[in-house]
């Protein structure tokens, strides 16, 4: 019974943290740069799709393409641009739509699945042009800090830390006492970051998953 209640507990967080939602949609068109105006006479503009594909997204630094001409129609491509309009990066994904979205006014959130519930994030900074680290199912928590969990030395952590530099910032905390259901990936439902240095861990603990939660330092 606790297997199949597990079973359906992580086929709710790949629906979840995988699937582009609305709620992704409008968070995108919150940040959405106010003085962006579309010229559907520019080259560089990112609404104008070649034939034989769909844009499904369309932003100032970023757009979503389903590539109906491939001979498996289910691929999908992402682009970002930079602050003048050029193409800094594009990959072409498989069967899983990508999700990207503005998460403040500088940074970009690229989430990528295999098709499993496994999220694979990468940050784009349009202030300096960069692209962050590959990040596993991280939390965004303020500004430019996020957080994430590692296994080091059969030990599992989690890591709070910047972006883009972990000179900046960077923390660990071990779970090894949180008593985590099943696997400690999908056992962390939600870390919100409370000000005045604190977090609020909401999590999965013991055989029975009790929804619990816990607020630290950090």
């Amino acid at each position: 019974m606790k297997t199949i209640v597990y079973a359906i507990f992580v086929l709710l967080i790949y629906f979840v943290f995988v699937s582009c939602t609305n709620e992704g949609d409008n968070e995108q068109r919150f940040y959405v740069p106010l003085n962006y105006e579309y010229n559907e006479e520019s080259n560089t503009s990112q609404c104008i799709a070649d034939e034989n594909e769909l844009v499904l997204l369309c932003y100032p630094h970023f757009r979503v393409i389903y590539i109906s001409s491939l001979p498996d129609s289910r691929y999908y491509r992402y682009e970002i641009f930079n602050n003048n309009g050029e193409l800094v990066k594009y990959r072409t994904i498989w069967r899983v739509q990508p999700c990207v979205s503005y998460i403040n006014e500088n940074v970009i959130k690229i989430l990528t699945s295999p098709g499993t519930n496994i999220r694979q994030v990468l940050f784009y900074s349009i202030t300096n042009n960069v692209f962050s680290d590959i990040f596993e199912s991280p939390f965004i928590l303020y500004d430019e800090i996020i957080a994430y969990i590692e296994k080091h030395d059969n030990e599992h952590k989690l890591v709070l830390r910047n972006i883009f530099n972990a000179e900046i910032y960077y923390n660990e905390i071990s779970l090894e006492e949180f008593y985590l259901s099943g696997n400690p990936f999908l056992s962390i439902l939600e870390i919100e970051y409370l000000g005045f240095g604190r977090i609020e861990i909401t999590f999965l603990t013991g055989e029975d998953f009790n929804l619990t939660s816990k607020i630290l330092d950090i």
